[in-house]
């Protein structure tokens, strides 16, 4: 008879399953950083080090390749390809981290200076260019020219979506459908190069990789979802910068697009208005708006209803300890508006 496994209790142990295979990324992303260090960025490769996040998109890699594999497989130690792509896909959400902020003028990134804060601008842009060169050069080393692809792609889909993003700043047209195109090409379509990559590597059947890679659109969307409602109802712990970006920026995001959803034309253009005085008091104002309208319940069962979505897409895969892991990072993701 087949043991029940056991469910997923905290994060510490979704971590201590890939605590070897994380301390090999971060050891070869340290090395990689370091290698690179000469006069004229010592300081910068300092302040990238200790930039250290949750490591969640290598450990989508990590749970990717060892999903479908058997209790004796998953004995066997990672190979070198896997630590190298893993360690890619991090410095590829580092790059795109540190342009973001020079994009949103954003001053703290993970309870610290952002690079563009401490450094300017300039020096941002370029390290950040220089992150993604480094990913290049491990992702090469895998001779893995499917997962070159696919990368490629995301990284590709990224600068998309960020240019979707920057014309749409201000626009009152925006529809929900097409904030969630700019979800999927800045965030979820990496989450999906992340499964596919590690299901690559593992071998798995061609109809394991598709649904790792539908997995991976519904999480990447479902993690932006709660960022966003975070930046309007959450607070700073949460989210590791300032709150309301999104607002100071005259971005329109879930919660603002179902606002304007609720007033009329003129109300709506009045919001608009205060928005763009890009004060304390108009944030403050908008959100107890939304509050007042039922817009935080609605984002709230917007989220849930990309919840329920994902879960389902991973029934009818076999219980084991690796899926109960990725249930519960899942569930700790949509956890983040609850924990507010």
């Amino acid at each position: 008879m087949k043991t029940k496994v056991q469910t997923m209790e905290s994060l510490e142990r979704l971590y201590s399953l890939f605590e070897a295979d994380l301390f090999a990324v971060k050891t070869l992303i340290d090395t990689t950083l370091n290698r690179a260090r000469n006069v004229s960025n010592d300081d910068l490769i300092s302040h990238l080090l200790t930039l250290s996040g949750k490591q969640v998109r290598p450990i989508l890699t990590l749970l990717a390749y060892r999903l479908f594999l058997n209790e004796s497989q998953n004995e066997l130690s990672s190979p070198e390809p896997l630590i190298q792509i893993s360690s890619a896909i991090e410095l590829i959400h580092l790059a795109s981290l540190v342009h973001d902020d020079v994009i949103d003028d954003g001053q703290y990134r993970r309870d610290q200076l952002s690079v563009n804060a401490k450094f300017g601008n300039a020096r941002a842009v370029t390290v950040g260019v220089y992150l993604y060169s480094m990913s290049l050069e491990l992702i090469a080393k895998t001779r893995q020219c499917d997962l070159l692809y696919s990368l490629s792609q995301a990284v590709k889909l990224m600068c998309e979506g960020e240019l979707f993003q920057l014309d749409s700043r201000g626009e009152m047209t925006v529809s929900v459908e097409h904030y969630l195109n700019v979800v999927y090409s800045k965030t979820a379509r990496l989450f999906m190069s992340s499964f596919e990559c590690g299901a690559q590597l593992a071998a798995v059947s061609q109809s394991q990789v598709v649904l790792l890679q539908k997995y991976g659109y519904y999480l990447g969307v479902l993690f932006q979802l709660t960022d966003d409602y975070l930046d309007v109802f959450g607070d700073q712990v949460a989210l590791k910068k300032e709150k309301g970006q999104d607002f100071g920026q005259g971005q329109f995001t879930l919660p603002y697009l179902f606002l304007f959803e609720e007033v009329c034309p003129e109300e709506k253009n009045t919001l608009i208005s205060d928005m763009k005085s890009n004060g304390e008091g108009a944030f403050l104002r908008s959100t107890q708006c939304m509050r007042d309208l039922g817009v935080e319940k609605r984002c709230e069962t917007f989220i849930h209803g990309y919840h329920r979505a994902a879960l389902s897409l991973l029934e009818p895969v076999s219980d084991s300890l690796y899926k109960q892991a990725l249930l519960f990072l899942q569930q700790f993701i949509v956890d983040r508006i609850n924990a507010r």
